[in-house]
């Protein structure tokens, strides 16, 4: 990816996805970082504020996670209630709620892929259901939690 980038240092693509590397290399700053510089590129890229929002939620920055909750799900056209509800609760269920529907709406499988290595399911990892599952999906069982 890094190649890809000196070769196109302004492709939105290969800047997102580098951020969702570190991401998922449990490199948060660096993923912070770079996904700030793909936004810079291109202001309404969604998987790059979605990166955000992951990263400070697991450097335990809820403040700015749900900073980053508001401006995804203004962005993606949630409706005011489901924004209000945003500021009620101890964490981003409301964001959660509403992204897991709008999957489910949308038929959207947007995580299978990558059960094996969302830093957000390590707490799963050592559950035997969890590897059954991985098991199930033929991917392989991720890193060490």
């Amino acid at each position: 990816m890094e190649r890809a980038r000196e070769l196109d240092p302004v492709s939105v693509s290969v800047n997102g996805d580098i951020g969702w590397y570190y991401y998922f290399a449990r490199r948060f700053r660096e993923a912070i970082e770079q996904c700030l510089k793909t936004l810079d590129l291109e202001p309404g890229h969604a998987g790059a504020r979605s990166c955000l929002l992951s990263a400070h939620l697991l450097q335990g920055d809820l403040p700015a996670a749900r900073v980053r909750a508001r401006e995804l799900m203004t962005l993606q056209g949630a409706p005011p209630a489901a924004l209000a509800a945003l500021d009620h609760g101890p964490g981003l269920d409301a964001y959660w709620r509403w992204t897991l529907e709008r999957a489910w709406q949308e038929r959207s499988g947007w995580l299978l892929p990558f059960l094996a290595v969302e830093p957000r399911l390590d707490p799963l990892r050592q559950d035997p259901r969890y590897a059954a599952l991985l098991r199930r999906l033929r991917l392989p069982p991720g890193p060490p939690p």
